[in-house]
This record gives C-alpha cells, structure tokens and sequence, in this order.
C-alpha cells in the first residue's frame, strides 16, 4: 500500500510546532498561539507581506476601499466595525493590511500546493506569544487610528488577530490575522516561525489527499463571492489617492514597542543557545533603539503636548536601560 505523502509533512509540522513550543516555555512564555500559512513559493523579499503594501499607493487611498465596499453592497451592514470591514476587503477584494494565516493546518498545505506547480512551496509555522480578538474595542481603535492617516502606531508592532466567525470564508479555514498598522511594511521577524518546504513534485498528491480523506479544496475552502467584489477591487486601484490626516497619540505603542522586543531578544538568546553574543544583541537592541527614535522624530512635530513628549523620551531611555541590563 502507498504511503500517504501528507502522513510525511505532518510529521515535519508536528516536529516543528514542538520546536516552537519548547523554546518559548524554556524562555518563560507557556501560552502560546500557534498558527500557519502556506505560500506557493519561496516569494523572498515579499514572503508574508500583506497585498496592501505591494502598491505604495495602495496604503494611501486605504479609506477608499471602505466606501467602495459599501457603494458596491460588498458590506451590507453599514454599522459593521473598521476591523470587520477589514477582513471582508482582505477576502472579497483580496487588498488588505491583514496577512491570512489559519489555526488549521490543512488550509495552510491546500495553499502551499495549489498553484506555481512547478515550484516547491513552503508552509510557515507560527508562535504568537500576544494575540487579540477581532471583536476587541482595542483592535478596532488601533485600525480606526490607522485609518485617520496621520496614525501613532509603530511600523514594526504587528497584531496576532484569532478566528474570526462573521466571515463565512474565514470560519471554512479556521483563519486569522496578522494585522500590519503602518504606513509601510515592516517584515516579521523569524524568532516568531519556522517553515518547511513543500516538494514541487508532491503537490498534487497532497492536494488529492486532501480532498479524499479530509474533504479539503476549492469548494469547500472558498464560499462563493459577492458578484460586485471584482468591480471594487477594479475601482479601487484605479483610483487617485486622496486621503485625510488626523493627529492621534504615542503611549501604548512604545508600550506595546518593549513588549514586542524583550520577546524577540528572548526567543533570540534561545535559538543561539552556546552561540549567543552578548555584542550581538547589543547590536539588535541599538538597532531598535534608532529605528524608534526615527519613528518618534517623524510624529512629534505633529504632537501639540510637548511635556508629554518629553516625558515618553525619558521613560524610553530608562525602558532601554532596563532591556541593556536585563539582555546583555
């Protein structure tokens, strides 16, 4: 009897997800969310990267495609939450900031297979340490700010979004969300997954194999679309960029900041083990420390409390301290 070629790359995942688990527990972080998605190809520098930063002007007229959405009868509940529009937009329109991911493995192997035959694909395993609601009034005030133009929030503080129920096609795939804020793309650090490679030559199988003993495929992955989805997608990038800009506030995104580099340093020092260099996370710490200074230099002048401009200033320099001696 054939040996079934998905029982192969379960086990390469199983393996995978264990190797995740065990280096944030032994780096004191227990709860966390495991996730995939699988991509065609090797897509190198554009690997994970949400369809809305593929088009700098795409970011630009984001408040557009929420009108559209709405024109064209897409959304049909007009109360529905930014966030929420969001997601209809990433999986009608197929142009969002949001990068799909799924909670099941098997969506993730459907489409690491299902196109570029010729080319091996990979599937991407994820550890999130913090993860949020879709339905939360936090995630939904950070999209609105982001939205408003002028946002506060930090390129590189990404938000982990769960299963979201409202959106037929994301229920069929188990899915969620990793929700990109900024103005540009700031690429994920690979502490937070591994990948394995999916054979060009195995595709096929897998995807024959899905559908037979899992009853995994187009139909049942992708419930059928509004006809006028195509037509807003179309408007929408023919369009000229035309946006508003607000001015909004700093705190919780420095929070936020600290929160996200005190994990990446950690999963870091694990991953190098007896390799560790104290110079080098010196290195990474600097890094971050410019990077954040630059975003900070970009937005004050905008900020009308300049006291608590400096008071933020201050509290970073201490928070950086902190992670020099706690990290080096």
């Amino acid at each position: 009897m054939e040996k079934s070629i998905i029982a192969k790359y379960l086990q390469k995942i199983a393996e995978m997800v264990e190797k995740i688990e065990q280096r944030n527990i032994k780096s004191g972080y227990n709860d966390i969310l495991i996730a995939f998605r699988g991509e065609s190809k090797d897509y190198k520098e554009t690997k994970l990267m949400p369809s809305l930063f593929r088009n700098p002007e795409y970011v630009k007229k984001e408040p557009l495609l929420f009108e559209l959405l709405g024109d064209y009868n897409v959304v049909k509940n007009t109360n529905m939450r930014e966030i929420e529009k969001a997601i209809e937009a990433q999986h009608f329109v197929e142009i969002s900031r949001n990068l799909d991911i799924t909670f099941n493995v098997l969506p993730s192997l459907y489409f690491a297979c299902k196109s570029k035959e010729f080319e091996d694909g990979r599937l991407y395993i994820f550890g999130f340490p913090k993860y949020f609601s879709p339905h939360s009034n936090y995630i939904e005030n950070v999209y609105k700010k982001v939205l408003e133009g002028e946002n506060i929030v930090y390129d590189k503080n990404f938000r982990v979004m769960t299963h979201g129920q409202n959106n037929e096609r994301i229920y069929a795939q188990s899915g969620g969300f990793i929700f990109f804020p900024g103005n540009m793309y700031s690429p994920i650090n690979s502490v937070y997954y591994e990948y394995i490679e999916i054979k060009a030559k195995d595709k096929k199988k897998i995807l024959e194999e899905l559908k037979k003993y899992f009853n995994v495929d187009k139909t049942t992955l992708f419930p059928s679309k509004e006809n006028n989805a195509s037509k807003v997608k179309q408007i929408f990038i023919e369009s000229p960029t035309n946006s508003e800009k607000k001015e909004i506030s700093l705190e919780k995104e420095v929070d936020y900041f600290f929160e996200r580099i005190d994990y990446e340093l950690e999963i870091y020092k694990y991953i190098k083990a007896d390799k560790y260099s104290k110079n080098e996370c010196s290195r990474k710490i600097r890094k971050e420390r410019a990077d954040l200074g630059v975003y900070l230099s970009k937005i004050e002048n905008r900020i009308e409390d300049k006291k608590m401009i400096e008071l933020l200033r201050k509290r970073i320099d201490e928070k950086f301290e902190v992670l020099e001696r706690s990290k080096v």
